[in-house]
């Protein structure tokens, strides 16, 4: 029997197979955090799971975490608008039951200022489609300013969350 000798044009052959397979596993994390080609501000994700975890803790009311997701933006004066929100997400507790996670389906950037995220929010009896929008107005002397929500709005229409 003859013992086989590796031929370098089968080596490199394999050695490209295997560049090409690394390549097709290490991509998809290269985008990780970006949309559309541009980064999404961390501090935007983790600001709503924060949101996310408060309306999951059952010793506190839900307004106030809603309040504290709007505060400096220009929905934190409403009170009456806050305590709607809070209001509806009772309801929506009550019709679909404890919430028991939140999943980011979508980030996009819209130019450098504006950041839409949508999530599903998983309940125990059905899911919640929840839909935020950033903003971080100019500010008047070029200063960066903080990001702030200028909607937020969440229902049951799951087949919106699809992109």
């Amino acid at each position: 029997m003859q013992k086989r000798q590796w031929e370098l044009p089968h080596y490199f052959e394999l050695v490209a197979a295997a560049l090409i397979l690394a390549a097709g596993c290490v991509w998809p994390f290269a985008a990780w955090g970006q949309e559309n080609g541009k980064e999404i501000p961390p501090g935007l994700v983790a600001r709503t799971e924060t949101f996310f975890r408060a309306l999951s803790d059952t010793t506190a009311e839900p307004e106030r975490a809603f309040r504290e997701l709007l505060a400096s933006g220009p929905l934190a004066s409403r009170t009456d608008e806050v305590k709607k929100l809070a209001e509806r997400y009772r309801k929506l507790q009550q019709q679909h039951g404890s919430f028991v996670q939140a999943e980011r389906i979508s980030a996009k950037m819209i130019g450098s200022d504006v950041v839409n995220l949508r999530y599903l929010h998983k309940a125990e009896k059905s899911p919640v489609a929840w839909y935020f929008t950033y903003y971080r107005p100019p500010g008047a002397t070029g200063q960066i300013q903080e990001w702030v929500v200028i909607s937020l709005r969440f229902d049951t229409r799951i087949d919106e969350l699809a992109p």
